[in-house]
C-alpha cells in the first residue's frame, strides 16, 4: 500500500467517524461512537428495540448518502 493510498484510506475512515458521530448524536447525544473500518455494517448497543430500529435506519441512510459525504479532498 502506497503512502498516498494509506493517507486516502485514513481520511475516509475519519470522514466516516465524523459523519457517524454527527448522525448518532442527533438521536442520542450521550452515545459513544466507534467506527471499525473493513467491518460489516453492524450496530452494537444496549438500547431498546425501538431505539435500535432508529439507529439501523440512520445507518442505512448514511451509507445511501455516502457519495455526498465520503469524499476525501
Amino acid at each position: 500500500m502506497t503512502s498516498e493510498t494509506l493517507k486516502a484510506y485514513r481520511e475516509r475512515e475519519k470522514l466516516s467517524l465524523m459523519n457517524s458521530q454527527k448522525r448518532v448524536h442527533q438521536l442520542f447525544p450521550a452515545a459513544q461512537v466507534k467506527v471499525k473500518p473493513m467491518q460489516t455494517n453492524a450496530l452494537n448497543s444496549d438500547c431498546t428495540k425501538t431505539e435500535k430500529e432508529r439507529l439501523n435506519r440512520m445507518l442505512e441512510e448514511m451509507f445511501e448518502e455516502a457519495d455526498m459525504w465520503l469524499v476525501a479532498e
